[in-house]
C-alpha cells in the first residue's frame, strides 16, 4: 500500500540547470532546517550565488538545488502553494545572484514550513540517534510514517527530530507534476533512504 505523502527532493536532471551554493546575508540555516517561523525577521538581502564550480548551469527551474536542502521556488511554484492556502508555511524572498555576481532574479523564495510534525515511527524505521542530540534522529533504515500523527491539511512538512526531510502529500506532487513546474522528485518512503 502506498503512503499518502512523498520525500520533496530537488533536482538537477533539467539540462544546465542553476546549482546553488551556499545562502548569503543569513547565518542561522540551522532555524531553516528546524522549521524555526521567522515572523519577519529573515532578512530582505538574504540570496543566493550560482555555484561557481558551474559556471555553465544557467536555467532557471522552478525548484532549485542547493546544499542546504531548503525548497527556493520560483514565484510560479509559491503560487501554487499559496493558492492551495498550505498550512504552516512561510515565504522567504530570496535573490539569485548569477556567477559574475549580478542579481539575476529576485523573485525566488525560500518555501519555509514551520512546526515540524513529529510522525516518524521510530521503531519500524529502525532510527539512530546524534550521539551529540540525544533527541535528534541522525539516520534510519527506512522510513516509516504513523499514519495516526498526520495532518490531512498539511501539504509540505519537514519532519520533527529528522529535519532533513520535507514531505509534501501524494495529491500535492502529482498536481506539482500536473502543472509541469521542475527541479524537484519524489522519493517513496519505500525507497528512503536513497541508495
Amino acid at each position: 500500500m502506498k503512503s499518502d505523502f512523498v520525500v520533496y527532493r530537488s533536482s538537477n536532471l533539467v539540462k544546465h540547470s542553476v546549482l546553488l551554493d551556499e545562502l548569503e546575508g543569513f547565518d542561522k540555516i540551522f532555524e531553516l532546517v528546524n522549521g524555526v517561523p521567522q515572523n519577519g525577521k529573515f532578512p530582505k538581502n538574504a540570496h543566493y550565488t550560482m555555484d561557481p564550480d558551474h559556471p555553465h548551469n544557467t536555467v532557471f527551474t522552478d525548484s532549485l538545488h542547493n546544499l542546504d536542502g531548503l525548497i527556493v521556488a520560483s514565484q510560479r511554484l509559491r503560487e501554487f502553494f499559496e493558492t492551495r492556502k498550505s498550512k504552516c508555511l512561510e515565504y522567504l524572498p530570496v535573490g539569485i545572484m548569477d556567477h559574475k555576481g549580478k542579481l539575476a532574479k529576485r523573485d525566488y523564495s525560500i518555501v519555509h514550513p514551520i512546526a515540524p510534525v513529529d510522525c516518524l515511527d521510530d521503531a519500524k524505521s529502525h532510527v539512530k540517534f546524534s550521539r551529540i542530540v540525544k533527541t535528534k534522529i541522525r539516520s534510519v533504515k527506512k522510513l516509516v510514517l504513523n499514519p495516526s500523527k498526520l495532518d490531512p491539511e498539511r501539504d509540505l512538512f519537514r519532519l520533527n527530530r529528522f529535519f532533513s526531510v520535507v514531505m509534501v502529500r501524494r495529491d500535492v506532487a502529482e498536481a506539482i507534476d500536473k502543472e509541469g513546474f521542475t527541479g524537484m522528485r519524489w522519493v517513496e518512503p519505500a525507497e528512503f533512504p536513497e541508495d
